[in-house]
């Protein structure tokens, strides 16, 4: 809270994030000026080119960057006097006031008062008093817009992580359901001798995929950082259908379901991939 002095009276203003518009009206309306303009510093250090928020003459003004700069860099509130008014006219007197917080400048408020107005001691000493509560108020607000964008990102990365998790608990239960299904058949007596050794090469198929896999997950740190590498090497697609046939087989058969791979005569032999993630997918 602060306090707009004004004749006969005390207007408490409250300054926070969204709270910055009607300060500036009720400075405006205490100190008498023609315009006030908010003008803030992007990140980068360079004035915006309009101002956030302005009150009273309704032209758009622009910023003296020069004047503005020199009184961020001295943090002093600095009175101009226009030098050369139009003909007939008096000449405008403008406050230009540092916006300075604990994280350090903000931005410069601009007090322009009316046509041969000036600014006594009190009307500066009220200006400077809302502009330290403007400044904390923008400091906030950035702040707010901070800990928002840290909160999407963190509800995206646990998205993420949820997502990967799932895959994870998929890509898994997989080929260990194969395993189980093969070992299941061969320890069923009614399984021919002659499909046994064709359902220990599903086993170890299976199990050399699910090495892959928990690999995979061990490396995750480099998923994270967007630098998954890829291990091409000469793969035949055959031989991927076949894996992907194994590892399905047993599951199917325990359905009563018929799963049967057909590959296409025009198939080529061998491509250059990453045998792991072909198959994965």
């Amino acid at each position: 809270m602060s306090s707009l002095v004004s004749v006969g009276r005390v207007a408490p203003v409250p300054v926070g994030p969204g709270g910055t518009k009607l300060a500036l009206r009720l400075l405006c309306e205490a100190t008498g000026a023609a315009r006030i303009s908010l003008f803030r510093l992007t990140p980068e250090g360079d004035f915006e080119p309009t101002p956030v928020q302005w009150i009273g003459d309704e032209s758009l003004p622009e910023v003296d960057v020069e004047g503005a700069s020199r009184v961020l860099a001295f943090r002093e509130i600095r009175l101009l006097r226009e030098t050369d008014p139009p003909s007939g006219s008096s000449p405008r007197h403008t406050l230009y006031v540092p916006l300075v917080a604990a994280s350090g400048a903000v931005g410069v408020l601009v007090v322009d008062a009316e046509p041969g107005d000036q600014f006594d001691e009190l009307r500066v000493r009220t200006v400077a008093t809302v502009s330290s509560q403007i400044a904390l108020a923008i400091e906030n607000a950035t702040l707010i817009r901070t800990l928002q964008g840290e909160m999407e990102r963190a509800e995206a990365a646990s998205q993420a992580k949820s997502e990967f998790l799932a895959n994870v608990s998929h890509e898994i239960r997989t080929p260990m359901n194969a395993i189980l299904g093969y070992i299941e058949l061969i320890e069923d007596p009614e399984t021919p001798s002659e499909d046994r050794e064709m359902l220990i090469d599903g086993v170890r198929r299976s199990g050399t995929h699910l090495l892959s896999v928990i690999d995979n997950i061990l490396d995750i740190s480099q998923i994270e950082a967007g630098k998954v590498t890829l291990s091409v090497e000469r793969v035949s697609p055959e031989d991927i259908s076949l894996d992907v046939e194994m590892l399905f087989r047993g599951q199917a058969k325990e359905k009563s379901l018929q799963f049967e791979v057909k590959c296409d005569e025009n198939l080529p032999p061998a491509i250059h991939t990453d045998r792991a993630r072909l198959r994965q997918i």
